[in-house]
């Protein structure tokens, strides 16, 4: 079973990118807004993609 500290960041790395969604989606052009809203959405995509390689390489190597 795949433990609650594989969760715990893979649920910040989302909570990372739908920061950076919102504040994209809501900058109506504003550069001040539109830069970090695109790089917090690159960081919760890497970030996701990250734990999720380490979640499948728990479940894969897993020795019962």
């Amino acid at each position: 079973m795949i433990h609650n500290k594989r969760l715990k960041p893979l649920v910040a790395a989302i909570i990372v990118y739908f920061i950076g969604f919102f504040l994209y989606k809501g900058s109506n052009g504003n550069l001040a807004l539109v830069i970090p809203g695109a790089l917090f959405m690159l960081a919760g995509v890497v970030l996701n993609v990250i734990f999720m390689i380490r979640i499948f390489k728990d479940v894969f190597n897993k020795k019962d």
